[in-house]
């Protein structure tokens, strides 16, 4: 969705950023406190934060540079609509490796696995392989396709799922897999890597770092005797929030920018001296050519060996190059995403939370608890889109003169 990626986009005014930062006072975090003289309450409730629907990962490796496969993955989102996907329509994506990153709330996710020509041409589909005893896998006569099926939802950890492809022409298959965002000791019986055959497993995305952090902005807190539950739920949900938004931010800027820079500089290294390389390669051939019949031929011989290593060496360079670079930017493409992702699904909480309970100043600044003798302050939060005001007040018992001066004032502010 288009639209999506302009929920963290920053107000034109630069003084506009500085709205949705989080309060620098410590105290301004504890927005539920027991209020004061009033004691150990005598049953405590936990809110816990809420639990979120997790992005998911597939990944489609080949054991050797000469193997051309694609991924194809269909998934019905939240809404219910069919959603298909394919290596060759992916820009980020080769035929000896592929990535695709899919949204939260994705179910009935189908992954099979295409042969393909360097041409792109659709060859054949890869057969189903049982890794654990390595042979094809027959049923009723017939090799049947290989086919993985995945439900994204009700996780706990992200879905991160590695395929890696082996075999020539006929006999390519899927070699093995393995779901490395998973925890369980207990592997699932499609699950196979030799660590011995292929290596170290890849490493996992693990949960977006917007989350994590998120998450424990509001830890588990506790909601004592009187507070209705609708109003913590949206000033929690209003902080994790705010601590989301500002953990992307910073990431984007101590991670991803510094990271494009580098890449960009890279990228005109590399093209800079491909270009003198292959002038030097031309400029080495026409000597060459002059040598072969003005001057010695074995002069000439030597100058057109020399202006031939140079030229391949230049191609061999800038396609290294091309495959280092792109694999550079896809990985920060994915993670922009995946913590995108993460991110939209917190904006959905905080959304529901106020649509629930909002939060106004009227009734509120005085907003009395079953605690004798004890009122709680609360937050008003007016937003609409990026820019919102989130105004703290002190917590302060019931009947001070100076709490209530403090309340008026701020709500005339």
């Amino acid at each position: 969705d288009d639209e999506a990626s302009e929920i963290i986009q920053a107000p034109a005014d630069d003084e506009a950023s500085e709205i949705i930062l989080p309060p620098a006072d410590d105290e301004a975090s504890e927005i539920i406190q027991a209020p004061a003289g009033a004691g150990e309450p005598a049953a405590l409730e936990m809110f816990e934060p809420a639990r979120y629907e997790l992005p998911s990962r597939f990944t489609l490796v080949a054991s050797s540079w000469e193997q051309a496969n694609s991924m194809e993955i269909s998934w019905v989102d939240a809404e219910g609509a069919t959603l298909q996907w394919s290596t060759a329509e992916d820009g980020l994506s080769t035929w000896t490796y592929s990535v695709k990153v899919l949204p939260p709330h994705a179910h009935r996710i189908r992954i099979r696995f295409r042969q393909r020509s360097w041409a792109g041409h659709d060859v054949a589909a890869i057969k189903k392989y049982d890794r654990r005893r390595e042979e094809w896998v027959r049923e009723n006569g017939i090799y049947p396709e290989e086919l993985f099926e995945f439900d994204s939802r009700g996780r706990e950890h992200p879905l991160d799922v590695v395929f890696l492809v082996d075999g020539l022409a006929w006999r390519r298959h899927i070699a093995a897999a393995w779901d490395v965002g998973s925890t369980r000791r207990r592997r699932q019986r499609w699950e196979r890597w030799s660590v011995k055959t292929w290596g170290k497993r890849p490493e996992a995305m693990g949960l977006p770092p917007v989350l994590v952090e998120a998450r424990a902005a509001v830890g588990p807190t506790p909601v004592y005797p009187g507070l209705e539950r609708g109003r913590v739920r949206h000033a929690l949900a209003t902080r994790q929030f705010l601590t989301a938004v500002k953990v992307l931010e910073d990431w984007r800027r101590d991670t991803a920018l510094p990271g494009l820079a580098k890449l960009n500089e890279d990228m005109q290294g590399t093209r800079k001296a491909t270009n003198v390389t292959n002038t030097v390669a031309a400029v080495g051939s026409v000597v060459a050519a002059v040598c072969v019949f003005v001057v010695w031929p074995v002069t000439g011989l030597v100058a057109g060996a020399v202006s031939s290593a140079g030229g391949v060496g230049a191609q061999v360079y800038d396609r290294h190059a091309e495959v280092t670079e792109r694999d550079v930017f896809r990985r920060l493409v994915h993670q922009d995403l995946w913590n995108l992702y993460a991110l939209g699904e917190i904006q959905k909480e905080w959304v529901q939370a106020r649509g629930h309970a909002p939060l106004t100043w009227e009734g509120a600044a005085n907003f009395e608890t079953k605690v004798p003798g004890a009122a709680f302050s609360t937050v008003q939060v007016a937003a609409t889109g990026w820019k919102s005001t989130v105004l703290w007040d002190d917590i302060a018992a019931a009947g001070s003169a100076a709490a209530r001066t403090e309340a008026t004032a701020a709500r005339a502010a």
